[in-house]
């Protein structure tokens, strides 16, 4: 469990939050798939956008802070420190 999810907390809240974290671990894995399944699409449609674009930069910084967020979830559901 990323401790991002207990910062804070007293120690009762620490062990409710990991409590409820390991029973869900089965959504959280659906999650992951999810997301990852979304940061793919998005590095393909990344590909694809046409430099003629008038906003093709614009563009190109909204792809990047979706996937740069998809990411920092991913981090919070799948890493342990």
């Amino acid at each position: 469990m990323n401790k991002t999810w207990i910062k804070g907390l007293d120690s009762s809240e620490k062990m409710e939050v990991q409590k409820r974290l390991s029973e869900c671990s089965d959504i959280l894995l659906r999650l992951s798939q999810i997301i990852k399944d979304k940061t793919e699409a998005t590095q393909s449609k990344q590909l694809t956008l046409s430099y003629d674009l008038p906003a093709w930069s614009e563009n190109q910084a909204d792809l990047l802070g979706y996937m740069r967020a998809l990411k920092e979830i991913q981090i919070l559901i799948t890493e342990k420190d």
